[in-house]
């Protein structure tokens, strides 16, 4: 033997189980990070399809109407470009989200959380409905 120190290969397995039931732990914490600042993205949306459609009533008399998807219809002529959702302004008496004034939707099924639904009504309350079982509690959002 040179007298040289090193680990028992005891203390070795000890560590590398130390750092798999850490890894085991922030994965699925950091992936639920990920998704809710993803989901800020929609609701900053919904926000500005919101002020479109208030701006439109005022100036008109009415909400505009539910159009296609990621357009704005008659509304007034407003940026608005989405990475993971998409997005259409509806009239809250006539739409597949009734009581909104804009919905999106999560594309690209995110796992764990699926193609879930945000809508938002005139008076900026945000509802959730869609996607895996849980998607929108793990969110934070109220569930319809």
């Amino acid at each position: 033997m040179t007298g040289k120190k090193s680990f028992t290969l005891v203390e070795l397995l000890i560590v590398i189980i130390l750092i798999g039931i850490l890894a085991a732990v922030a994965i699925p914490m950091a992936r639920n990070m990920i998704e809710k600042s993803r989901a800020t993205e929609g609701v900053q949306i919904l926000g500005v399809i919101k002020n479109a459609q208030l701006l439109y009533r005022w100036e008109y008399g009415d909400f505009g109407y539910e159009g296609p998807w990621n357009s704005m219809n008659e509304l007034p002529d407003m940026d608005v470009s989405a990475k993971y959702f998409i997005w259409c302004p509806t009239h809250p008496e006539q739409s597949y989200a009734p009581g909104a004034v804009a919905r999106v939707q999560r594309i690209g099924d995110p796992p764990g959380y699926g193609n879930y639904n945000l809508k938002i009504t005139p008076e900026g309350e945000i509802y959730c409905w869609g996607g895996e079982a849980g998607a929108c509690a793990k969110l934070g959002f109220n569930e319809e």
